[in-house]
């Protein structure tokens, strides 16, 4: 991305925000190098998914940008691409307290059930509203498919016993059981329920598992793919929820401080097309 281009983005996202103590713009420094370096390979409308009318007024135009804040991030961009700085991470701007997908503008379709790496915010724009700066991991997954189908049957990072570079992509191995590593594991919600939409899927948080097919995959343009009577079986040892930090200051949301949950060790089943 061009430095004119990143420059204005980030001046569009962050250069009408306030900072009244020196810890808060320490805090908008570091978000608008995150931001720098998450902007240049994200699409921009994934970032939010509201927008306001009046938020395209002259009155959050880049030239009423007040101070020397508009220099800064220019300063900021040229540094983070010079230095060819970038990341793997995906942010959304948020601007309501609960992140919840019941809420609008709260999480981001693309990031149901994902785990927040790290979180800047509340900062508050010339409009009086905060906003929160969520910033999720992107993870690359090993697709696993039925012959035919269009959607993958269960994404899941695995560790390789053979390493082939071919390419800029390592391509995964080609076996018949694979070794799963800590993270998360996507299931095809149609393999669970089937009245379920083809397209959406069950995430599982997972310290490690095994998943072994009864015949060999095939190896199709970076992705496996499989007979539908291949037979799949998945063993999961299942991460458990971490424990509520939160403090209680009122007795709003005392069932929910209280709940504790305890999910099974393992989760062992099996499927085919």
């Amino acid at each position: 991305m061009q430095q004119q281009t990143l420059t204005a983005l980030l001046a569009s996202i962050t250069g009408n925000l306030y900072a009244s103590t020196n810890d808060e713009e320490q805090q908008l420094d570091s978000l608008q190098e995150q931001l720098a370096q998450t902007l240049q390979h994200q699409d921009i409308s994934s970032v939010s998914n509201q927008k306001f009318s009046f938020e395209s007024s002259d009155f959050f135009f880049s030239q009423n940008i007040k101070g020397n804040r508009l220099d800064k991030i220019d300063e900021k961009v040229k540094m983070v691409l010079e230095n060819k700085f970038t990341n793997d991470l995906k942010v959304f701007v948020r601007d309501t307290p609960i992140r919840s997908q019941q809420v609008a503008g709260s999480i981001p379709d693309w990031a149901g059930g994902a785990r927040i790496l790290r979180t800047f915010g509340p900062f508050f724009g010339r409009d009086g509203r905060p906003r929160w700066f969520d910033f999720f991991k992107v993870e690359k997954l090993v697709a696993l498919y039925f012959n035919g189908h269009p959607e993958p049957a269960i994404l899941f990072k695995a560790v390789f016993n053979v390493r082939r570079i071919i390419g800029p992509i390592q391509p995964p191995e080609v076996t018949k059981q694979y070794t799963l590593l800590p993270g998360s594991v996507w299931i095809n919600a149609k393999l669970l329920s089937n009245t379920a939409p083809v397209n959406r899927y069950c995430g599982i948080r997972v310290k490690g598992g095994t998943i072994t097919l009864s015949e060999m995959p095939q190896l199709l343009t970076n992705h496996l793919s499989i007979a539908p009577n291949t037979n799949v079986q998945v063993s999961l040892t299942m991460e458990q929820p971490l424990p509520d930090t939160a403090t209680a200051t009122d007795e709003h949301g005392a069932d929910a401080r209280a709940l504790k949950m305890k999910l099974p060790t393992n989760w062992k089943f099996s499927f085919t097309a």
